[in-house]
């Protein structure tokens, strides 16, 4: 799953891709600085997944307001990549923070597919109002 994960990351440009079965961090080189993305107490809903869904940023500065798109849904078993039919899309906002910190952490909701369906999700268009 780690390599499957390495491979689709090798060629996205413009976002991250982490598979819940590699049990790892990806990093993205963002407009923002270089990010380390993970994702943990991935958990059954009521209509799908929940699961945490942790930023850093790695330059040890404080994480900016930022807002980017996140993607989730099913790998297709025979091509190992993701299933267009089947990807759903939120948006993530990150607000100011009252104090400093590198890192944040979002609770995220993964409508459509359950954890066991969770194949991965992706992290893309990362922007920051910050000049």
């Amino acid at each position: 799953a780690l390599e499957q994960q390495n491979t689709l990351n090798s060629h996205s440009t413009h976002g991250v891709y982490l598979l819940p079965s590699a049990k790892s961090s990806a990093m993205l080189q963002s407009n923002i600085g270089k990010l380390s993305i993970s994702l943990s107490h991935i958990e059954p809903e009521a209509n799908g997944a929940q699961a945490l869904l942790h930023v850093r940023l790695l330059e040890g500065t404080a994480l900016p307001a930022f807002r980017a798109q996140l993607d989730w849904g099913q790998i297709d078993p025979v091509s190992s990549k993701p299933l267009p039919s089947e990807t759903h899309t939120q948006p993530l906002v990150l607000d100011a923070p009252l104090l400093p910190k590198t890192e944040a952490v979002f609770g995220v909701r993964l409508s459509g597919v359950t954890p066991e369906q969770l194949g991965f999700i992706r992290l893309h268009q990362v922007e920051t109002d910050r000049p």
